[in-house]
């Protein structure tokens, strides 16, 4: 789990970075794991919707940059299927 703010604060400072790097053209595993971090404190926060966009670009990003049969992709695909799963859910 990241930081020790608040997070909803740490949301905003999760949307900061995929803007950079959007801008600068960072795609794959580097960007899934900062939309990873996205989904669990929205998980935290209690926001499934939001929860859901951040895990499914999380999914994305690791079918694109580590292939569909990857640890991680499957990983991210059963939370995509399933978003309350995590454990960040029930806390």
């Amino acid at each position: 789990m990241v930081g020790f703010d608040p997070a909803g604060r740490m949301i905003i400072l999760i949307k900061k970075a995929l803007e950079c790097m959007d801008e600068e053209g960072i795609l794959g595993s580097f960007k899934a794991r900062i939309c990873y971090d996205g989904y669990q404190l929205a998980l935290r926060k209690g926001d499934l919707r939001e929860a859901k966009s951040f895990i499914r670009m999380c999914y994305d990003q690791y079918l694109l940059g580590t292939g569909p049969n990857s640890q991680e992709t499957r990983k991210m695909l059963g939370y995509v299927q399933d978003p309350m799963s995590h454990i960040e859910w029930s806390l």
